[in-house]
């Protein structure tokens, strides 16, 4: 079981990651269309569900008292509602954006940096937890931080690069270009 220390620790990374998805949505509203808007929403929900699915729900599984919404009262959501089929949403999500989100490239700076805070609290809570726990707890907290990792790319900084690939993180040395 993962120690409780670096179970607090994910929790925390993990409701950072959370939070700067939230600003990145913020970001994004009123300067690209309401599809390309509805699309990055849909994204953002798909990767806050991976934060909470793949690393929350553990934490809150083996650690309820660190869960401080399990005393709030929830309405009950409508089964409608919710997503039965992610992949088929996935795929909509990209074929509704092929060329990359449409906004001003200063906005999908601040979006993308969003983006890239979020995959950075999901890296920290997985390098807080290194030597805090057993390697086979180690090994499902990487491939579940993975999983998110993964959602926060695909469905949100994918669209951003590639409408500007020139501010994609990942080609350049000098960060200094990237801005």
């Amino acid at each position: 079981m993962i120690d409780k220390n670096c179970a607090a620790a994910v929790k925390h990374h993990a409701m950072n990651a959370i939070t700067e998805l939230t600003a990145l949505l913020h970001a994004c509203e009123g300067q690209c269309s309401a599809e390309e808007y509805e699309s990055f929403r849909k994204g953002v929900g798909l990767s806050i569900g991976a934060v909470h699915d793949q690393l929350l729900r553990a934490i809150f599984s083996a650690y309820p008292e660190l869960n401080h919404l399990r005393d709030l009262q929830f309405v009950e959501k409508n089964q409608n509602s919710r997503v039965s089929r992610p992949n088929s949403l996935n795929s909509k999500v990209n074929a509704s954006m092929p060329g990359g989100i449409e906004m001003s490239r200063e906005r999908a700076l601040i979006c993308r940096n969003h983006g890239l805070e979020a995959l950075n609290e999901i890296s920290g809570a997985v390098y807080d937890c290194q030597g805090y726990c057993t390697e086979e707890d180690f090994e499902v907290l990487k491939l579940s931080a993975g999983h998110a990792v993964g959602k926060i790319y695909s469905q949100l900084l994918a669209p951003i690069y590639s409408k500007y690939p020139e501010i994609d993180h990942r080609h350049y040395e000098d960060k200094s270009q990237l801005e």
